[in-house]
């Protein structure tokens, strides 16, 4: 389902429903968790974005005891932040679940390479008990992609202009297919030495670039902010691929798609998001979506938790 969220001042919203054909009984619910019965769409006052809610009204899987115990349970709601970029990114999301009830935890991803970051997440994700539901914003979602692989607890994946590179395919091969991105030109390299001797690079935004590339809707100021603070993207990160399926294809999916990104060029976006069979909704923003327009964003949110069975 796409829902295209209209700029300031303008209503409503446009919901394109599709449906996948065939497929395994996981497919199946997938499916059923992006066709929900009833949608209503209600203005978020002076910001004038449209907002969803969905009526939580998704079977749960009753196959084990301990899964339909787990789809009565509060989730807890697991962000992970991307490249030039920390945790507490996400304030206004963690506020705004925590309000309701939700248990938020802002993820520390290390940056450093796709497998070791997955697996850093993994090794998190089994001292949480009860079901979860992972939120990924740029590189961030490749990691939750891989993170989530076997994992029963994790009930369905967010992106924000997230990357869900498939096996063997990086970012930079995604990037060259689809033109537009202004982060290339924008990365400023900076050489370090590991521990064991062997030398990597570490890929920096530069400050003048930062705001143009990556947040060109938010203010001046706090662009500046967080240029200073940015921490810095392994270039062996940017550079992994995926070695197993993500599990983007198995899980129920949302994306929040920014069309104004400058980073993840929108076709890239939507390319990627609709590969996966997720529920898009599209907002003006650029790539820091989550930042500039929190409320579309944790209303993404709300809207797996309760579509998944997951809700408080």
């Amino acid at each position: 389902m796409i829902a295209e969220v209209a700029p300031a001042g303008q209503q409503g919203a446009r919901i394109d429903q599709r449906q996948a054909v065939g497929g395994t009984v996981t497919e199946q619910f997938k499916r059923q968790s992006r066709t929900l019965a009833h949608t209503s769409v209600v203005a978020l006052g002076s910001a004038g974005h449209a907002r969803q809610r969905y009526s939580p009204r998704i079977g749960n899987r009753s196959t084990k005891g301990a899964v339909t115990r787990m789809a009565a349970e509060t989730p807890t709601i697991v962000l992970v932040h991307g490249a030039w970029a920390d945790a507490t990114g996400f304030d206004a999301e963690i506020r705004a679940l925590q309000a309701r009830g939700y248990s938020a935890i802002g993820f520390g991803n290390p940056l450093r390479d796709l497998a070791g970051d997955a697996a850093y997440l993994t090794e998190f994700l089994r001292t949480l008990s009860g079901p979860i539901v992972l939120v990924g914003h740029s590189y961030g979602g490749n990691v939750i992609s891989t993170a989530a692989i076997g994992n029963e607890q994790v009930r369905a994946l967010v992106y924000f202009n997230g990357w869900m590179c498939d096996v063997g395919e990086s970012q930079q091969q995604l990037l060259e297919r689809f033109e537009g991105s202004l982060v290339g030109p924008s990365i400023r390299p900076v050489p370090f030495t590991n521990p064991d001797g062997s030398e990597g690079t570490d890929l920096y935004l530069a400050p003048e670039a930062f705001r143009e590339a990556f947040a060109a809707d938010v203010g001046p100021e706090t662009a500046a902010v967080m240029a200073a603070a940015q921490r810095p993207y392994a270039a062996a990160a940017f550079a992994a691929t995926p070695s197993a399926p993500p599990a983007w294809n198995t899980l129920p999916c949302w994306y929040l798609l920014g069309t104004e990104d400058k980073a993840i060029p929108p076709a890239l976006q939507r390319f990627m998001a609709e590969r996966a069979n997720a529920t898009i909704v599209e907002i003006p923003a650029s790539h820091v979506s989550f930042v500039s327009q929190p409320e579309a964003a944790t209303e993404l949110i709300l809207q797996a938790v309760e579509a998944t069975g997951a809700a408080a």
